[in-house]
């Protein structure tokens, strides 16, 4: 089998995950979760207890890594969507729910991240970034989008956008839910059988995940039972 990108996305099984863990809400360890890791952890190691901004809006990357700040020790995490039940989520993770359109600006933060998909709200982030500050993107921008670069450059921020890294953060990010730090299942809105995929994604939930029998395993007991 040849897999693409090896680098950047998950390239082995997860195994047990430890005790009591609930392999499914894993299902987002080969791209999602560790992005959140990689947008907010490293950024904390090196600044411990600083605030955390995220513009949200996109899917559960932002809720992601809302969770992974807070387990990361953030001092604040506040995040800003218009959506109700994400907000909701943002809030059960610890995260300071703010339901509003993005403004010209939320204040002053050490990292800021935006998962938005929206402009207003990439601008927001790299405005409420500190001097020297963090500010990511997800990306999702499919376009050409104006960025304050006066701003930008007055401040000195240090801007990143680009794919998750999934790969080389998956151990890290299995660590925070190996040691329930971190409850992923907040974020998991649907838990359905593979076999109801056409109706799943025809409703468009916030985070599904699929599940069905190891195909490998299934094959395995058939050659038993032909054997004997």
């Amino acid at each position: 089998m040849r897999r693409p990108r090896p680098n950047t996305s998950c390239e082995r099984e997860f195994g047990s995950g430890g005790p009591g863990a609930d392999i499914p809400h894993w299902a987002s360890l080969s791209d999602n979760i560790p992005f959140g890791y990689e947008l907010t952890v490293p950024h904390l190691i090196a600044a411990p207890g600083a605030e955390v901004l995220i513009m949200g809006g996109g899917g559960s990357i932002a809720l992601y890594a809302a969770g992974f700040a807070r387990a990361a020790g953030a001092g604040r995490v506040d995040y800003v969507d218009t959506d109700r039940r994400r907000l909701e989520i943002a809030q059960a993770l610890g995260a300071n729910a703010i339901e509003r359109e993005p403004p010209k600006r939320m204040g002053t933060y050490a990292i800021t991240v935006d998962a938005s998909s929206n402009a207003d709200a990439l601008r927001c982030a790299i405005r409420s970034t500190e001097h020297e500050g963090q500010c990511s993107s997800v990306g999702g921008h499919f376009g050409y989008v104006e960025v304050p670069m006066m701003t930008m450059y007055v401040k000195g921020i240090n801007f990143y956008t680009g794919r998750g890294q999934g790969r080389p953060n998956i151990e890290k990010s299995m660590a925070f839910l190996d040691a329930k730090r971190f409850d992923v299942s907040k974020i998991t809105t649907l838990i359905a059988p593979f076999d109801e995929t056409p109706r799943v994604l025809a409703e468009a939930p916030m985070k599904a995940v699929l599940v069905r029998e190891p195909l490998h395993t299934r094959a395995f007991e058939e050659v038993i039972h032909s054997s004997f």
